[in-house]
């Protein structure tokens, strides 16, 4: 088993180009999936690629 890559929710707003508010409001509706460690999201490499694929058009 590999370890997957974590990306903080700041990290992953920059990639999608987004405000990291926005990013937490998706992980808290359930829209992008995150692990919470800590008082922090973090979200894996694979987590982030379903994300993009669901909302393929």
């Amino acid at each position: 088993m590999t370890t997957p890559k974590f990306y903080t929710t700041e990290e992953v707003a920059e990639m999608l180009k987004l405000n990291v508010r926005t990013v937490r409001a998706m992980i808290n509706q359930k829209r992008l999936r995150a692990v919470k460690i800590g008082n922090e999201y973090r979200v894996t490499d694979d987590h982030l690629r379903q994300f993009i694929e669901d909302y393929e058009t």
